[in-house]
């Protein structure tokens, strides 16, 4: 009976400390490790051309900077872009929600330029009113970590373009990469069955790396 509960004594701890592992990474807080990994620049160039017919995929760039938003009274607030073969596809604005269970919510805004603004610059966000954004209560894209430095989730599609109720795309982040699930009938992209990869060109730094210091992406990656 005693060696029995030793070993559930031990089996709860290491659980216990494989969550804290997970969460905390190498010291940092879990919304700092993601935020670390996901800004930058990406494309996937590398791949148009080398698919055969009928797998081939669009040509796809992301952006996600952190910005400041006073509207949203949030001290983070990540600008997404998506450009479909060199066109501007999507523009959102993802506000970080809060974190459950291990997993990190942020909330996917919609926002509107006065006509006047001309090109669009990511520092046109810090003067909007909060008239100018807009979400729905199922625009929430979730983020997981599965070990350090990789992360699963979902982004729904809330663009509207569409013209169905929102379409969650599942993929996987890592240091160097966002690998998107293309889906045949919901998805603006050309459907394949291998997913889009779209590989990291740049990484963008944060506002604030708390306790983690700038190194913090470097540390994640060899940690």
């Amino acid at each position: 009976m005693t060696f029995l509960l030793l070993t559930a004594v031990l089996v709860v701890s290491l659980a216990a400390h494989l969550v804290q592992t997970l969460t905390t990474g190498c010291g940092c807080s879990l919304e700092t490790r993601l935020l670390a990994i996901l800004c930058g620049e990406y494309s996937n160039a590398g791949d148009i051309g080398r698919l055969r017919q009928g797998q081939a995929h669009d040509e796809v760039t992301f952006v996600f900077q952190e910005v400041d938003v006073p509207a949203l009274q949030h001290n983070r607030v990540i600008y997404f872009e998506e450009k479909l073969n060199s066109v501007v596809l999507r523009q959102e604005v993802l506000v970080l929600d809060r974190t459950v269970y291990g997993a990190v919510k942020l909330s996917v805004h919609n926002f509107n330029l006065p006509a006047e603004s001309g090109n669009f610059s990511v520092s046109l966000l810090h003067d909007l009113p909060l008239s100018a954004f807009t979400s729905r209560p199922d625009c929430v894209t979730v983020y997981r970590p599965v070990e350090y430095n990789l992360f699963v989730g979902i982004y729904p599609d809330c663009s509207g373009r569409l013209q169905l109720q929102t379409i969650p795309h599942p993929f996987v982040l890592s240091c160097n990469a966002i690998s998107v699930v293309g889906r045949v009938k919901f998805s603006l992209e050309s459907a394949s069955n291998i997913p889009y990869s779209v590989w990291k060109i740049n990484s963008l730094p944060l506002k604030s790396y708390g306790n983690c210091g700038e190194s913090i992406l470097e540390e994640l990656c060899t940690c």
